[in-house]
């Protein structure tokens, strides 16, 4: 009787023909993971130390990769912006707002109409996938260009480029009735921070400072978001107030130890 053979690679059915499944199962897995590695340009050791994709990208060139596709994903916020605006028949308001921006802050068109689409729920109707049911709207002019007018001439007195970089971060609180915002986070502001100079370094700081208009006062009314509470600690850096030792002295603010812990606490 002949000596049986076997494979190392391969087993054996009942008929004694060799299974090539193995062979196509294994094929798929390298085929997989070279087309993953060449995509992404993940390091292949990553995987095998189980390290996770946001921690081995920095050094393996996906930053780059991420700022292409956030591009591409820009692009496509302003063609279905431009879409929609030109559906609703706005496409002078829209043109007219977009030069107000670029004159009033150096911003690139497209970057101005990025700021426009976020500022007056254009992205999110697109992130609805155009629902009926939610409606972005135009921008009026004259009210965009008195907004612009008082960031620049009004108590904040932002700069070209302070207006751009605050726009950027939150092109809803500083595009839409902007004097209404500042009014409202100052007064429900922390003490130390009601004097306009103060407000104004936490603006430059962190222009989504704007957008704090709500106190919960230590007891949550689930508007976190926009509440100063949960937002002191990023923008202070300082220790709560409960913590300090007896007897030692309170610090300026954005020094040290935030006042409003305390009182809030």
């Amino acid at each position: 009787m002949a000596p049986r053979r076997a494979s190392l690679l391969c087993g054996r059915h009942g008929l004694g023909r060799p299974s090539l499944l193995p062979l196509v199962v294994l094929a798929h897995a390298v085929a997989t993971l070279v087309v993953l590695v060449f995509l992404t340009n993940i390091p292949v050791w990553s995987f095998a130390v189980g390290r996770s994709i946001g921690h081995s990208s920095r050094r393996s060139g996906m930053i780059p990769r991420l700022a292409t596709a956030e591009r591409c994903v820009d692009a496509q916020l302003l063609a279905g912006t431009r879409e929609g605006v030109a559906a609703a028949g706005g496409e002078v308001a829209w043109e007219e707002a977009r030069a107000a921006m670029v004159d009033a802050m150096g911003a690139s068109p497209d970057e101005a109409e990025t700021w426009l689409a976020k500022a007056f729920g254009w992205s999110t109707w697109l992130a609805l996938n155009r629902a009926n049911y939610f409606k972005p709207e135009l921008p009026e002019v004259g009210q965009l260009k008195s907004a612009l007018g008082w960031l620049v001439n009004g108590p904040l007195g932002l700069r070209p480029e302070d207006l751009r970089a605050a726009v950027a971060a939150s092109p809803k609180a500083y595009l839409r009735e902007p004097q209404r915002s500042y009014e409202t986070a100052l007064a429900v502001a922390p003490e130390e921070f009601r004097e306009p100079a103060q407000f104004l370094e936490l603006v430059l700081r962190d222009p989504k400072v704007l957008e704090l208009t709500y106190d919960c006062l230590g007891s949550c009314g689930a508007q976190c978001a926009r509440c100063w509470r949960p937002s002191l600690w990023k923008l202070t850096g300082g220790a709560l107030g409960m913590d300090r030792s007896p007897g030692e002295q309170s610090q300026p603010a954005g020094a040290g130890y935030p006042e409003a812990w305390r009182s809030w606490r």
